[in-house]
Order: structure tokens, then sequence, then C-alpha cells
């Protein structure tokens, strides 16, 4: 049986478990992935999960380097590590850096399903895209040494740079040196601090690589059941400590760009639109595309986040409408029988 065969056999079979169904209807749990059947909190699932779909993907490579660092980030992100606070930033969370780690795995799979056979990735690719999803937002945890930083979220416009220095570090401890350069240029592709065509990667498989890791950032994210919530009551919070509320214009003077959580998320489906045009499609060559080979047919990332644009802006039309300035009329909890 052959490779893709197997693939398609793997994904496949979870499209008609009630959960999905359930989650195409629009019931879906909002600490679950976007097939509703994965618990996207529990470290020990995403990696069995991961695992599973690795072992597809490269039968016979070791996964030890994987699941190594799937220990580590349990350690970093519970708290429980003897040099590091435990995550206090709530939108960069547990949940979101294990549902970037499962989406890089899936999009990874997609494009084993459907490449030829000289272009596949090899294991110790693949293990390289899947570590560093892991610690892609690592720059956020404070040492324990970083006593005058009271808050992860105030190393906002630095933590890309502060995580390839973490992961340089720790693919040499896992026997992974010769990617450790690479590793660090790939966790760019999530950040914000150098333009995306800036990032040079010699290798054109590790450049896609790069791109897949971008891509599940994003639709990690803004799939999120409770993306909205999140974007007001935990993303603005992070602005502000971040010091992404305002910035200094040519002349130096203070320009504010979101002054309150109802502004931001008022600018939002701007932004998600600007996202997908400018990063998945542009920037990252829509490579959120494999993630419908993958499910055999659908994109639920990309059809969640379309779900929370078009509700986002269809509670953002009604307050207009009513000129009501009342927050309690930005209905974001939506009713499960309408929306995932």
């Amino acid at each position: 049986m052959s490779k893709c065969v197997k693939l398609f056999e793997h994904n496949r079979a979870p499209m008609f478990t009630p959960e999905q169904l359930s989650c195409l209807k629009g019931q879906r749990r909002s600490e679950y992935d976007v097939t509703n059947r994965i618990h996207v909190t529990d470290c020990q699932l995403v990696n069995r999960e991961v695992r599973a779909v690795f072992s597809v993907c490269y039968p016979g490579a070791s996964y030890d380097a994987i699941d190594s660092s799937f220990e580590l980030f349990n350690e970093l992100y519970e708290g429980s590590h003897a040099a590091y606070h435990g995550c206090d930033t709530h939108y960069h969370n547990i949940q979101h850096v294990l549902d970037v780690t499962l989406a890089i795995a899936r999009l990874i799979a997609g494009y084993e399903q459907q490449c030829d056979a000289g272009a596949s990735f090899n294991a110790r690719q693949a293990s390289t895209a899947i570590i560093t999803a892991l610690f892609h937002d690592v720059g956020y945890l404070r040492k324990l040494e970083e006593g005058n930083v009271k808050h992860g979220a105030e190393y906002t416009k630095v933590h890309i740079s502060r995580g390839e220095i973490f992961i340089r570090e720790h693919f040499k401890a896992i026997g992974m040196e010769a990617e450790a350069e690479t590793a660090a240029l790939l966790i760019q592709f999530t950040g914000y601090e150098k333009p995306i065509a800036d990032i040079k990667v010699r290798d054109k498989k590790y450049q896609l690589l790069g791109y897949m890791l971008g891509t599940a950032d994003i639709i990690a994210q803004m799939s999120d059941r409770t993306y909205l919530e999140k974007c007001r009551d935990h993303l603005y919070p992070e602005f502000i400590l971040g010091g992404l509320c305002e910035r200094r214009d040519a002349a130096g003077r203070c320009e504010v760009i979101y002054n309150s959580a109802d502004d931001l998320l008022e600018k939002t489906p701007a932004f998600i639109r600007a996202t997908i045009d400018d990063r998945l499609i542009g920037s990252f060559q829509s490579v959120f595309y494999y993630a419908e080979v993958y499910f055999g047919g659908i994109n639920l990332y990309m059809m969640n986040v379309k779900k929370n644009l078009f509700y986002l802006e269809s509670q953002l039309a009604r307050k207009s409408n009513v000129r009501a300035a009342d927050p309690e009329l930005m209905l974001l909890r939506r009713s499960t029988a309408h929306f995932c």
C-alpha cells in the first residue's frame, strides 16, 4: 500500500465521526481543534496525534527528538521547569502552540500525500519544522532570573529573536545541531520582526516548511472556536503590555493603533482579510491548500477562519445599525446551532 493511500485512510476516517459532523454543523467545543476531536490543551493527546501523522508519512523514522521536545515544552508551559516561569500569556498560550504544532503536521502530511517522490521531505526536515512549531512562541516565557520583567507579553516585540536563541540551544541539546541555524530561520516565518521576503533559507524544502510554519501559526489561531473572544479579552491586554497599541510616526508624534479592546475587534476583519491576501496567499504561497488535501477535500481551518470573520462582521454591522455603544451587543459567544 502506498504512502498516499495510507495517509488518505488516516485522515479521512475522522471526517465522518459524530464529532466531525457536529463541527461541520456548528457544534464545536472551545478547547478542541478544527476536527472537534483533539483536545488542544492536552500535550499528551496532541503528541499522540502528531506521532500518528508523522509515522504514516515517515514509517520507521525516529520520533525521539519530537517526543523529548514535547516533554520539555510541557515542563516549560506548565511552570515546572527549573529555569523558567510558566506561560502567563493567555492568548499565546499552550492551546495556541499545540494547535499550531498539530496544524503544521497536517500541512506536511497533506503535502506528502500529493507530491512527487523526489519532492518529499525527509523525516529530519519534517522533525525540524514540527519542533520549531512547538517552540515558536517560547520567547514569551520569562526566565526566573529576569526579575525586572513582570509579564511575558512585555517581550512581544522581541519574542522571535528570543526564541531563536532558545531554538539553537535546544536543537544542539537533542542531537540536531546541523539543523539549529535552519530552525532559527524557520521561527522567523511566524513573526513580523522581518519581512518574509528577507528571510533567506537556502534549501527550497526548508523554505516551503517555513511557509507552512507561518501558515500554521495563522490558521490555527484564526480558526480557534473562541478567536474573537481571545482577541478582545487576551490579545488586547498583551498588546498593551507589549507596546503595540501605539507607535511613533516619523515626526516623533504618538499614533494610537488600538484605543480599546472594542477598537481592536472593529479592526480585526480588515486584519484577517489582509492576512489572508498578503501572507497566506501572497508571502506563504497558499500552502494552506495542503490542509484541504489532508482532510480529503474540506479545509476545516479556512472554513472556520471565514466563519469567525463573517460572524464578527455581522455583529459589527448589527452594532452599527442600532447605533448602540453597549458592548453587550457584541455577541461573540456564538450560538452553537449556527457557528463553529
